[in-house]
């Protein structure tokens, strides 16, 4: 295992006194030119990437970020994690035993099971 440095791409947007503390914690923050809905340029990001040898990405994020990558076909490669929990909208995650899976042809099958407190 390599040695890892945390990365945090924003906008100018950005609250200078957090990216101060942050830089404090060696966190390297790149401040990036904005998409027209005022998000992080993708395009600019992998190539400001791409400038520190990083050809690798872990995109963290929930599907929001996952379609804006997938709409501007930035992604070559696909490694689906699924963690047993359930977060939706919920106050509280909802944790899962994972029971069954299995492949349906090209599809994944899960089976979870969630204990119900009862009152």
């Amino acid at each position: 295992d390599m040695p890892g440095k945390t990365i945090i791409a924003t906008t100018d947007l950005v609250d200078e006194t957090w990216r101060k503390k942050a830089e404090e914690k060696n966190i390297t923050v790149l401040v990036l030119e904005k998409n027209s809905q005022g998000q992080v340029k993708l395009t600019t990001l992998l190539d400001e990437l791409g400038k520190k040898q990083i050809t690798s990405l872990l995109i963290e994020g929930g599907r929001e970020v996952h379609d804006n990558f997938i709409e501007e076909e930035l992604i070559n490669e696909y490694r689906v994690y699924l963690a047993p929990v359930i977060i939706s909208k919920l106050k509280q995650k909802r944790e899962l035993t994972l029971t069954h899976s299995r492949q349906i042809e090209t599809d994944y099958y899960f089976s979870a099971e969630h204990k119900v407190k009862h009152v």
